[in-house]
């Protein structure tokens, strides 16, 4: 899908389904990493927010809660505005 659709894969949107597929995969942390790579990268994509939030979910599902608090941190400051932020 990201190389069928490149503007996905910049926008974020076929980043959220890997992500959801890495975590349905239980690969916690892969799916954390992946989800937190492209808000550092893209941090003014439309999903940025939401990749984000699942970063700080999946760290915690996979025992890192150390880096979801900091990412937590990190997306409360970053977009205060976003419904993710108040989760």
């Amino acid at each position: 899908m990201e190389l069928a659709d490149p503007a996905s894969l910049w926008s974020g949107t076929s980043r959220i389904l890997r992500v959801k597929l890495l975590a349905a995969d239980q690969r916690y942390l892969d799916a954390a990493h992946i989800a937190l790579q492209h808000t550092v990268a893209n941090p003014d994509s439309p999903n940025a927010a939401e990749l984000l939030f699942l970063a700080v979910e999946n760290a915690k599902l996979g025992g890192d809660a150390t880096k979801a608090q900091a990412m937590m941190e990190q997306l409360h400051s970053q977009y205060p505005n976003s419904p993710f932020a108040h989760q």
